[in-house]
């Protein structure tokens, strides 16, 4: 079998850089040759024991960009060398979930984090040709890897649900957070207010147009926003970043009648803390945003209208995984990617 470069994930913080098998391609599936992948707060998480259903021995790595290597006997409609993504997530097509349009929550689902064949920290992958999404030829590679937690962010706006003239704070200013800063001011957003306690993000984010900038560590987040909103709260807020005290403020500054859409992940065993009848009373909603089903297509239809090429802070090779998993959770960072 010819060999590729990978990380390979053991359990915990246990992860190398090794020759492995490229991997073989079935019917259905097309090879990757991977450009660049981009580390998520997912793969932190996971390294970090946050996110525990990853069976290791795995190669971990979902979002990326390439060119296609080969393409399986059952798959049309690409050509080797083509630029593309994927949604590194597929339905199985025939369970509950997928016959009723909420194939995310498949039961037997094609997973480039769970398929110990596939993933993105390496210099190919596999995946399931009905995954794979050609890029347009002007957009550059590195701007195509971004278009993953860009549709995550897309996600999150359908289910915050933001109208024109909305006041919205996003915490968080992961490229998450910061993306569905720009996508809440495409949707008419009234009013934004970004949270979050690195400067240098905080900067981006008023570059970006943020209205309200704020460091939760150094300023009341609640006392901030209803100063601002003349003490009604915010009409829409988006949880980017799992912080527990992130959601802890969120109902805090939210309206009567508001949404809450949470994106970022919280640790496993925090439970937040809204009283029923304050849900009642103020009728309170809160929504959650897991992956980014059908939402791909759009994404790529507006990424030349929003800001992303900046917000890939770090660009490294898989060898100095240990430097990129360091500098990802820093000031200096926004997005981290490889570049095998």
């Amino acid at each position: 079998m010819a060999k590729m470069k990978a990380l390979m994930w053991y359990g915990g913080w246990d992860v190398r850089y090794e020759d492995v098998d490229i991997p073989k391609v079935e019917d259905d599936e097309v090879l990757i040759k991977i450009s660049h992948s981009g580390i998520c707060g997912s793969e932190m998480h996971i390294l970090g024991g946050r996110i525990d259903f990853i069976p290791p021995p795995t190669i971990l790595g979902h979002e990326f960009s390439g060119t296609v290597a080969e393409v399986g006997k059952k798959v049309s409609g690409y050509t080797e060398g083509q630029k593309v993504t994927a949604h590194p997530f597929t339905g199985c097509g025939a369970c509950y979930w997928c016959k009723n349009a909420k194939e995310h929550f498949c039961t037997d689902p094609f997973n480039v984090l769970t398929n110990p064949r596939a993933g993105g920290f390496a210099e190919y992958t596999i995946v399931k040709g009905k995954q794979v999404y050609a890029v347009p030829e002007e957009m550059s590679l590195l701007e195509a890897a971004l278009i993953e937690p860009t549709s995550i962010a897309i996600h999150a706006m359908k289910q915050a649900n933001i109208k024109p003239g909305s006041t919205v704070a996003v915490l968080g200013a992961g490229i998450i957070g910061l993306q569905c800063l720009q996508l809440a001011q495409h949707s008419g957003a009234g009013m934004t207010v970004l949270s979050d306690p690195f400067e240098k993000r905080r900067g981006i984010a008023r570059k970006l147009g943020a209205d309200i900038t704020v460091d939760p560590i150094k300023e009341s987040l609640v006392d901030v926003v209803m100063q601002a909103t003349d003490g009604y709260g915010v009409d829409v807020v988006i949880e980017a970043s799992g912080a527990v005290a992130a959601n802890e403020a969120a109902v805090p500054i939210l309206k009567n009648g508001g949404t809450i859409a949470i994106v970022g992940v919280a640790p496993n065993d925090y439970l937040l803390g809204v009283k029923p009848y304050e849900m009642m009373n103020r009728e309170i909603k809160i929504h959650g945003s897991f992956w980014s089903p059908y939402s791909f297509s759009e994404t790529i239809g507006i990424m030349p209208k929003i800001e992303a090429i900046s917000l890939a802070t770090h660009v490294l090779p898989l060898s100095q995984f240990q430097e990129a998993f360091k500098v990802q959770g820093t000031d200096d960072a926004v997005k981290v990617l490889f570049q095998p």
